[in-house]
């Protein structure tokens, strides 16, 4: 499991993501380059509260709202 914090930042008048994994902080660019290398694989994504990172959300699966 990966656990990263989202942030972001002021880019020629936009903002954009910065990624942080274990102290590391990627923008956007380099965090597309580390996922790339498991191209064709799939993954889910848990957005939780910046204090609760350290603890799994319980996991719910369910169709899409029509």
């Amino acid at each position: 499991m990966l656990r990263c914090l989202i942030d972001d930042v002021e880019k020629d008048w936009e903002m954009e993501p910065v990624i942080t994994i274990d102290g590391t902080e990627l923008n956007w660019h380099e965090f597309g380059k580390l996922i790339c290398t498991f191209a064709g694989w799939g993954m889910r994504i848990e957005f939780v509260p910046e204090e609760e990172t350290h603890r799994r959300p319980r996991l719910e699966v369910r169709e899409p709202k029509e």
